[in-house]
């Protein structure tokens, strides 16, 4: 019988194409690939298909509440012709939320971990609300706490207590676009898709001379809500008092199509600890 607690998914040979401009894996990449790992446990399935089918039967899904990624800045440019393996294992489930923990390998060598911590929802996508994660799923959850997610949940509170900062009142302002191509099958951007706009708010800064580094070190967002095709967004760094962390905000302006009928929202309440390591772009 399968191990439905834990999956090692492998990705294999990553080259060039995989790297961004610092020759470093991407900490959205990794996002990416904590997902690609959790969805092939076997409760969950494609489309989270095993985990509606679980009693009592109902349409689930999972979406990301707040998450973490911690992995070294100069190890992550040393990925190249290596596997990478990420080793998801099932953490600990409350009534209608899941912890997943993570270890980052590039071939056998831990270079990093992480944690996901999930909200089960039902409902059609636009309208979903939580659901109790079902019984039997949390009958396999470990009894102990030996995860990063109390660090993740203090360092966001850091964030989570600052008052949304006006665009003028900022260390800087990047703006974006929201793609069709950044949504996923809850027809909303997909939770990697912010880690990449504060990558990319980090790089510019860095372009622009107003931070020392773009290279990451540790990336925590918070998701408060959901950005859709054709919004228009700004990320808002601000700098916190210990060195090298950054507070992200990621507010949605308007919509594209819409017009600004609609107020401002914050979508993103994120953190940031930039490495002094730098290494010069290709």
């Amino acid at each position: 019988m399968a191990d439905e607690t834990t999956i090692t998914f492998t990705i294999p040979s990553i080259n060039q194409e995989d790297l961004d401009r610092n020759f470093s894996i991407p900490m959205a990449s990794l996002f990416k690939y904590f997902q690609s790992a959790r969805m092939r446990l076997p409760w969950v399935g494609a489309g989270y298909a095993s985990l509606s089918s679980e009693t009592p039967q109902e349409t689930r899904r999972l979406v990301v509440k707040t998450q973490m990624v911690k992995c070294d800045a100069s190890l992550r440019e040393t990925v190249a012709n290596k596997d990478v393996n990420v080793v998801v294992n099932l953490g600990s489930i409350g009534r209608t939320t899941c912890e997943f923990r993570y270890t980052i390998k590039f071939n056998d060598e831990i270079v990093g971990n992480g944690v996901v911590l999930m909200v089960c929802v039902t409902g059609e996508p636009g309208s979903l609300t939580p659901s109790p994660m079902p019984e039997r799923v949390r009958s396999l959850a470990p009894k102990d706490d030996a995860t990063e997610k109390k660090f993740m949940l203090d360092k966001s509170k850091i964030v989570s207590n600052m008052e949304i900062p006006k665009a003028s009142d900022c260390l800087f302002v990047h703006k974006l676009f929201v793609r069709y191509s950044d949504e996923d099958v809850n027809q909303h951007a997909n939770h990697s898709a912010y880690a990449r706009y504060t990558q990319d708010a980090i790089t510019n800064a860095r372009a622009n001379d107003v931070i020392f580094s773009d290279q990451i070190q540790i990336m925590i967002l918070e998701y408060n809500a959901e950005a859709r095709a054709n919004d228009i967004c700004e990320v808002r760094l601000v700098k916190l008092e210990e060195e090298g962390d950054i507070a992200v905000f990621i507010i949605r302006l308007e919509n594209a199509t819409k017009g600004n009928d609609e107020e401002s929202e914050l979508l993103i309440r994120g953190l940031v600890t930039l490495s002094k390591h730098q290494k010069s772009a290709i």
